[in-house]
């Protein structure tokens, strides 16, 4: 099963939306400090990325 987090990440990708952005919207919804969701977001993209399935 994927990932909750992961999946609303992807879910925010519009290619108009900072990651501070993302993780401004993930913050409001998840409990877990801001800071923390910032890296998670940007590893998570960054692996994403790295994998062909979206461009940065």
């Amino acid at each position: 099963m994927p990932d909750e987090v992961a999946v609303e990440i992807l879910k925010l990708v519009d290619g108009e939306r900072s990651i501070a952005l993302i993780a401004d919207d993930l913050a409001s919804r998840f409990d877990a400090p801001r800071e923390l969701i910032v890296r998670d977001t940007a590893a998570a993209l960054e692996d994403l990325s790295l994998r062909g399935a979206l461009e940065l």
